[in-house]
C-alpha cells in the first residue's frame, strides 16, 4: 500500500486532474503536438549551470527539430526501438506495474511488441502487427493524422487506436505518449493487471534513445510547474520540463481529447537537469516521484531546487485551507 499522503494525492487528483479539458482548450495542431522548431526559449531568464551539482552527464548531441506535420514525418518519428518501463501506470490511481514493453517499429510500419516482467524476465506476450494512421475526426480529410492504429491480425489481443504526443527530450531520450481512445480493450492493457481492466493505463509513456541532449540551463529564483521525467546520474538532480498546468474543475463527458492529453501545455518540449539544494535533498526525496506527472517547483538564486511538490496535492491543500 502507498503512504497515507499518496491516498490524499490520489483523492486530489480525482477532484482536480481527472476532469477532462474543454475541447476548446486544445486545437488539432496542439493535440498531435507539432513543434515548429526548437527556437522559442522559456520566458524566464536562464542562468548559467549551477556549480552545486555536476549535472551535465554526457557529451551533447545536436537536437533535431521535431516535426509531425505529415504522414512521412510521423513515420520517421516512430521508426526505431521504444520501451515503456514505468513502475507506475499513468492512471488515476498511479497503479503499480511490473511489466515492461519493448516496441520496435520498422520503415514499413511493421510493429513488434514484447511484454515481460522486469523482475523475473517472464514473457507476458510477443506480438507482431502493422501500424496505420487515421484521424479522430474521420470525416475531415483536411486534418492531420492524429491516431495510430495497431492491427495485430489474428492475435488473441486487439491492438487498439491511440492518440499520440511527442512529450519531451531528456537525457538523450525522446518521450512519446500514447492515449487509448476508449474504443474497447487494447494491447497495452497488458501493462496492468490483466484481471482488472479498471486500471488499464490512461497514458502509455514510451522512450527512445537518440543521444539528443538539451543545453538549457536551470531557471533561477523562480516558481513554476514542471513535468518530472527522471533523476540525474548523481542521484541529486531532476530532469524537469517547464509547462503550463491546465487542470479543469468540471468533468466534460463530450470532450474531444482524453483528460491526461490536456492536463498541461508545453510549448518548448525540452527538459532541463536541475540540481537540488543540499539542505533540501532528503526532504524532497522523502516522497515518491512519478515520471510524466506535474509538480510545483521553486528554485533559489543558483537555480537549485528548494521546493518540489505534487501540483494537484499542493492545490488541494490550498483549497481546503481557504477561509
Amino acid at each position: 500500500m502507498k503512504p497515507i499522503k499518496l491516498c490524499i494525492i490520489i483523492f486530489s487528483i480525482i477532484i482536480l486532474s481527472a476532469c477532462t479539458s474543454e475541447p476548446g482548450n486544445i486545437d488539432k495542431e496542439e493535440a498531435i503536438n507539432i513543434p515548429l522548431a526548437v527556437e522559442d526559449a522559456k520566458t524566464t531568464a536562464l542562468p548559467s549551470m549551477p556549480e552545486e551539482a555536476n549535472i551535465m552527464e554526457e557529451e551533447e548531441i545536436e537536437i533535431s527539430v521535431i516535426n509531425l506535420d505529415s504522414e512521412e514525418a510521423i513515420k520517421n518519428y516512430l521508426i526505431g526501438e521504444w520501451i515503456t518501463d514505468k513502475e507506475t501506470l499513468s492512471d488515476y490511481a498511479l497503479t503499480s506495474s511490473d511489466i515492461n514493453c519493448n516496441m520496435i517499429i520498422d520503415e514499413d510500419l511493421n510493429i513488434n511488441l514484447f511484454f515481460y516482467n522486469r523482475y523475473t524476465d517472464e514473457t507476458i506476450g510477443d506480438y507482431q502487427g502493422q501500424i496505420s494512421f487515421d484521424r479522430l475526426d474521420e470525416n475531415d480529410d483536411d486534418e492531420l493524422f492524429d491516431l495510430i492504429s495497431i492491427d495485430l491480425g489474428d492475435a488473441n489481443w486487439p491492438g487498439g487506436d491511440y492518440l499520440f504526443l511527442h512529450r519531451t527530450i531528456f537525457n538523450g531520450k525522446r518521450v512519446m505518449s500514447l492515449f487509448p481512445t476508449g474504443n474497447g480493450n487494447g494491447i497495452f492493457d497488458l501493462l496492468a493487471d490483466i484481471d482488472n481492466f479498471e486500471y488499464a493505463p490512461e497514458e502509455i509513456l514510451f522512450e527512445k534513445q537518440t543521444g539528443e541532449k538539451s543545453d538549457e540551463r536551470p531557471v533561477e529564483e523562480a516558481e513554476f510547474y514542471a513535468v518530472y521525467w527522471g533523476t540525474g546520474k548523481d542521484g541529486n538532480s531532476l530532469w524537469l520540463d517547464e509547462v503550463q498546468w491546465t487542470p479543469t474543475e468540471e468533468y466534460d463527458p463530450d470532450a474531444l481529447y482524453p483528460t491526461r492529453m490536456t492536463l498541461y501545455q508545453d510549448d518548448f518540449k525540452m527538459s532541463t537537469l536541475y540540481g537540488i539544494a543540499k539542505e533540501q535533498i532528503s526532504h524532497i526525496f522523502i516522497n515518491p516521484m512519478y515520471p510524466g506527472e506535474v509538480y510545483f517547483v521553486e528554485t533559489d538564486k543558483e537555480g537549485n531546487i528548494i521546493d518540489f511538490e505534487d501540483a494537484a496535492f499542493k492545490e488541494y491543500i490550498r483549497i481546503i485551507n481557504e477561509p
